[in-house]
């Protein structure tokens, strides 16, 4: 099982890639696989991911995840059952860079916000 971490700060600090760094140091036993870290530009907001790669092997799979606007980004755990009906269903006009359901949430969450959420059958963090 893939790790999560996240940090949220009223202001930028310049310590904080460091600690998230350190964070997810901490889960490397979680996801031997991959490693990744998203702070976003105002430097008030951090994800980290360590990642088991299970379903999607390809680098490009890896996470946190940025949507093909790179407007949204994800740091995202577990399965979502009904991936391919929700590609087809949501994600059609697209292009897809992975097989993985993590990219197929992203894009749907990006087009039709929370309330894919309802759409989902799965388990996920």
């Amino acid at each position: 099982m893939s790790g999560i971490v996240g940090l949220s700060l009223r202001e930028p600090a310049a310590w904080a890639d460091d600690l998230v760094g350190q964070m997810t140091a901490t889960l490397a036993h979680r996801g031997p696989d991959s490693n990744g870290l998203f702070a976003c530009p105002s430097g008030t907001a951090y994800l980290g991911f360590r990642r088991l790669a299970i379903r999607d092997l390809d680098r490009r799979a890896d996470q946190p995840m940025s949507s093909s606007s790179g407007r949204t980004r994800i740091a995202f755990n577990g399965e979502i059952y009904n991936n391919d009906e929700l590609a087809s269903r949501f994600c059609g006009n697209r292009n897809l860079r992975t097989t993985g359901d993590t990219e197929v949430f992203l894009e749907s969450f990006e087009s039709l916000g929370e309330t894919i959420l309802s759409d989902c059958n799965g388990m996920f963090a």
